[in-house]
């Protein structure tokens, strides 16, 4: 890889870090290209040429900041034992949730309401991914109402924890708090298709 190459990832990670900071810190709205780049130490043409907007460059972080942690998750085999594997899987996603997803929640959450192509774009980039992953596991594994069963099974292990955390109601140091129940509820309303 040349020395130009090179230059260029650096610059652009350096973009890319700049504004992960400064739009977690900030906010969408309140964070400005021109912050990004002097926070980045690189020029507003340096910025552009990698990102023709700021809606761009957000959209960007976004996608390469949840591609490795969704990617990171274990597989989901709908022929082995469903229970163990769902308890590591939302175990899985519990780690990133409470953790770096806490922070990129709080955004979505903030700016949603005045940008909701904020909101739409982190919710289809994290939840709507890991619901619709989940429901196609229900679906092949032969549960009834697969997509509800996704649904229903996020809500009880993941929504109302996550309001807790938010709120600080509860911190985040036990990732398995009621993740066992939970499991067993969704899979006694969702039995198999057919029983």
């Amino acid at each position: 890889m040349g020395a130009g190459r090179r230059g260029f990832g650096v610059k652009r990670a350096s973009v890319l870090e700049a504004a992960r900071e400064l739009f977690l810190r900030d906010g969408f709205a309140a964070t400005s290209m021109d912050a990004i780049t002097s926070r980045a130490g690189v020029s507003k043409a340096t910025v552009y040429a990698y990102f023709p907007s700021k809606d761009d460059l957000f959209a960007t972080l976004v996608r390469e900041t949840a591609a490795p942690l969704l990617g990171g998750l274990p597989p989901l085999d709908p022929a082995g034992e469903i229970e163990p594997q769902l308890r590591r899987y939302l175990l899985a996603i519990r780690a990133v949730a409470f953790t770096i997803g806490h922070a990129w929640d709080r955004l979505g959450i903030a700016e949603g309401g005045r940008h909701p192509e904020v909101g739409r774009l982190l919710y289809a980039t994290g939840p709507a991914r890991v619901q619709a992953a989940l429901a196609e596991f229900f679906a092949l594994a032969g549960r009834s109402r697969p997509e509800a069963a996704a649904e229903m099974l996020l809500a009880v292990t993941m929504v109302a924890p996550m309001f807790r955390v938010l709120m600080g109601v509860q911190d985040m140091a036990d990732l398995s708090a009621g993740l066992d129940d939970a499991i067993r509820a969704v899979l006694r309303a969702h039995p198999p298709a057919g029983e």
